[in-house]
């Protein structure tokens, strides 16, 4: 393996782990949630979107149409104009505890299969009076410092040496 192909190979690795945490989407009682979903082909004109917990249908619809299950009754959208976008990220407000489970979104194909385009799990908290971490407060310039440049300069250092040795053990051969 060449040293372009080396680190080629550590790229991916820092970009793999610079990506979202799959942790659970967490929300207090009482607040919106927005649980995220993007259509990655928007050339359909009108969209049908179908949001379902369990067998449960939370919401169903299109840019002109909607409708929720009762229980969702006048907290659960997907916005018209974001769904015209491709967005069709679902909006719960006042999040209550029996909200938590796993949302599913799908889109409903012209022959009506669905087609799963995300699963999200929603974690719902109670509220409390402590005061949330804020990064812009903290003190002191590690707290600044990117996670995977952390990683990244003890693994490149580590490649830099191992195919320094490794050209010096092919040339004296």
């Amino acid at each position: 393996m060449d040293i372009t192909t080396f680190f080629l190979y550590i790229c991916v690795f820092i970009i793999a782990v610079d990506s979202p945490p799959t942790d659970p989407l967490i929300v207090a009682v009482g607040d919106t949630a927005i649980i995220p979903c993007k259509l990655s082909d928007v050339s359909s004109q009108r969209p049908y979107i179908k949001w379902h917990v369990g067998s449960q249908t939370v919401f169903e619809g299109d840019t002109e149409t909607s409708t929720t299950s009762k229980s969702y009754e006048g907290r659960a959208d997907v916005p018209r104009e974001s769904l015209r976008n491709g967005n069709c990220s679902l909006v719960l407000k006042n999040v209550q505890l029996s909200d938590k489970d796993e949302y599913k979104c799908y889109v409903v194909t012209a022959i009506y299969e669905r087609k799963l385009i995300s699963r999200v799990n929603l974690s719902v908290k109670e509220k409390s009076d402590e005061r949330k971490y804020d990064p812009s407060t903290s003190s002191g310039e590690a707290s600044k410092i990117n996670m995977p440049v952390i990683i990244a300069i003890p693994i490149l250092c580590c490649a830099f040496y191992t195919s320094h040795i490794f050209h010096m053990v092919q040339m004296s051969v």
